[in-house]
């Protein structure tokens, strides 16, 4: 059975989510026929990239024959760049143009680049490279000069909220169709639900806070959303938070508050539920750095979607606002904390050290 990530995978240029100038112009050069001899995609992790490039050869070949994809970080060296060489002398046997994606292609060695120059340059006729990289600096600029460059964008919390959406009621309409369901059913969301049959429910907040933790990547979001599933067919915050092993932000203000009114008792009982919860404490010192930060962009900014942080803790967070100097103070003792416990095996005893110098010693 494929994953989410791999099942909703787009297969057209309509499929894909955002992207639109880079799509536009894509689609222009489809239309026109006027292709390029090599292209380069570039971008955060799960945004798009090798998709698009996929599509892109797809079009181009109208759906005859396959791109053939080359895993740069495995076939990195001269050998593996020259066996390409010669291999695109050769004519496509099933399609028009003969066009080949190398994925990681940053891992390409110097010498590997050099070889692969003069093919760039000068390309056996109808052969087109694609490459794909998430770092575009270790790419020789005699190659990003030859190449057409498309920067994708990560993807906005909405954007990813709607995809993930767009998935559940896909999901949804499958499992109406497994039933027994007539189109009818399957176009009524609630048909299955009606008839007893276990359907996905969710919250929008847990869908959102998926969204803002894959930090723009459209696949780490997918890709959470099906473990999410595979726990439990409520997707709620509750859920999120459990499936995926991350922090409820309520025990991050509950901690915040013990530590700026110097309550180590509080304190140390939240790390200690925290700890029989079975949650990962190092995590947690990570997540929690990443709270503070995000509550001060929200007292700075005053937006807390642009602090990624869900709507329904701005309530909680009000009061914080006049502690901007202690939330500061905080960030600083926790960032060089979780620096101290990265290689730690057992941080319980460290974070607690930490808790009670926090809560004893004077601030000024």
């Amino acid at each position: 059975m494929n994953n989410l990530a791999t099942k909703y995978r787009p297969h057209t240029f309509k499929d894909v989510v955002g992207q639109e100038n880079v799509k536009k112009i894509l689609e222009n050069q489809v239309a026109t026929k006027e292709f390029k001899q090599a292209y380069l995609f570039i971008g955060s992790a799960g945004t798009g990239k090798t998709t698009l490039a996929r599509i892109l050869a797809t079009a181009i070949n109208d759906n005859k024959g396959k791109p053939i994809e080359v895993d740069g970080a495995s076939n990195n060296g001269v050998e593996n760049v020259r066996k390409i060489i010669d291999d695109c002398k050769f004519k496509a046997l099933d399609s028009k143009y003969k066009i080949y994606i190398i994925d990681e292609c940053h891992m390409l060695t110097n010498g590997a680049w050099n070889a692969m120059l003069k093919v760039i340059e000068e390309p056996p006729a109808n052969t087109i490279f694609m490459f794909c990289t998430t770092n575009p600096e270790k790419i020789p600029d005699t190659i990003l000069s030859r190449v057409q460059r498309f920067d994708i964008e990560k993807h906005s919390t909405e954007n990813i909220v709607g995809r993930l959406e767009y998935i559940l009621a896909e999901e949804n309409k499958e499992i109406a169709y497994n039933a027994g369901g007539d189109q009818d059913a399957v176009a009524d969301p609630m048909w299955a639900d009606k008839q007893g049959i276990p359907v996905l429910h969710y919250d929008e907040d847990a869908l959102t806070y998926i969204a803002n933790l894959a930090n723009g990547g459209m696949r780490d979001a997918i890709t959470m959303l099906d473990k999410v599933v595979a726990y439990d067919k409520d997707i709620s915050l509750k859920s999120v938070y459990t499936a995926l092993g991350t922090t409820d932000y309520s025990q991050c203000i509950l901690l915040t508050d013990a530590l700026i009114k110097k309550n180590t008792k509080v304190a140390i009982d939240t790390i200690e539920d925290l700890f029989m919860q079975g949650k990962n404490l190092k995590q947690f010192i990570k997540d929690y750095n990443v709270f503070l930060t995000s509550t001060l962009v929200y007292i700075v900014t005053g937006n807390i979607a642009y602090a990624k942080l869900l709507a329904n803790y701005e309530e909680q967070l009000k009061h914080l606002i006049t502690v901007k100097n202690d939330l500061i103070k905080l960030m600083e003792k926790f960032i060089k904390l979780y620096a101290s416990i990265k290689w730690e095996s057992n941080v319980k005893s460290f974070i607690e050290a930490e808790v009670i110098l926090i809560c004893s010693l004077s601030d000024k």
